[in-house]
């Protein structure tokens, strides 16, 4: 695993905790925030174009399960 794959779960889980405590914070506040969280799972891009075989049929049924 490449070092931003590996960091890639932790920025999440660190991006998400912030997230749900600057919500805590400003909840029942005035004005009102809302507070929302774009972070992408799996997503359907290009990156698997030059897979074959086996592996390219598994990403394909991957990607219809979970994206």
């Amino acid at each position: 695993m490449s070092g931003s794959t590996r960091s890639d779960p932790v920025s999440k889980l660190l991006q998400l905790f912030a997230v749900r405590e600057i919500a805590d914070r400003t909840a029942n506040k005035k004005p009102l925030v809302i507070v929302n969280l774009v972070s992408p799972g799996l997503c359907t891009t290009d990156l698997t174009r030059s897979t074959t075989g086996t592996e390219s049929v598994v990403m394909n049924i991957m990607q219809k399960l979970v994206a």
